[in-house]
């Protein structure tokens, strides 16, 4: 099972992919803000089961931001979720609810345009394993904050800004939007780290060397 799953999850590349500069340009020109970032996970963080995703621990790193950053920021977050309505109260009691833009779950056309507007992509920070959402941002090549806790064996681990804590995350947001060059390099990283492990092509090659290694294991059933 463990050497399946990273072979599950192909990537149409052509489709997530970077926009260029002018386009990106265009799209964030409706946003007065010097940095914009999205959190399209679930919102599911008062209970504490398998579906848990730490929404809480970022949306109050982002306080942390707004509070002792001089420039402008946005969250983008999809109402979604067991906690949507918790989250809300959790930002008004922040006091950042003005810095934090609501929408609907949205398809993917609108998605791939979200991603290529923003700076960072934030996914979950408790049960230690990159959803979908996390790829499809690293296949645009954005820079992206998740938990990673488990290794999978014989592929590298992906180069996600690896966090835990409200600290963490809020320390990681301070320090590389001071550095945008090095923003830069983790979405280009981001990108062809996508290319090697999830191209289409590429998993079903790994589709094909898994079956070849099934066919060809001897046979334990008795004769």
């Amino acid at each position: 099972n463990d050497r399946f799953f990273p072979c599950a999850i192909p990537i149409d590349i052509n489709r997530y992919k970077p926009f260029s500069q002018d386009e990106k340009k265009k799209l964030r020109a409706k946003y007065d803000a010097d940095f914009i970032f999205f959190h399209p996970t679930r919102q599911e963080w008062t209970r504490q089961d398998i579906q848990n995703k730490g929404n809480d621990k970022l949306f109050k790193a982002f306080a942390k931001f707004i509070k002792n950053n001089k420039r402008q920021a946005i969250l983008i977050a999809v109402e979604k979720g067991r906690d949507a309505e918790n989250s809300k109260e959790l930002i008004n009691q922040l006091g950042i609810a003005r810095y934090v833009e609501w929408i609907n779950p949205v398809d993917k056309k609108t998605l791939i345009e979200i991603l290529n507007t923003v700076d960072l992509c934030f996914d979950q920070f408790a049960y230690g394993f990159y959803g979908f959402i996390a790829l499809e941002a690293l296949s645009v090549g954005v820079p992206t904050f998740s938990y990673l806790g488990h290794e999978i064996p014989g592929q590298e681990a992906p180069p996600v800004v690896n966090v835990f804590s409200e600290n963490d995350i809020y320390e990681k947001m301070i320090q590389l939007t001071a550095e945008k060059s090095r923003l830069v390099e983790i979405g280009k990283n981001s990108r062809e780290w996508i290319l090697r492990y999830h191209h289409g092509e590429k998993v079903i090659d790994r589709y094909l060397d898994l079956y070849k290694e099934v066919l060809n294991r001897p046979s334990n059933v008795a004769r």
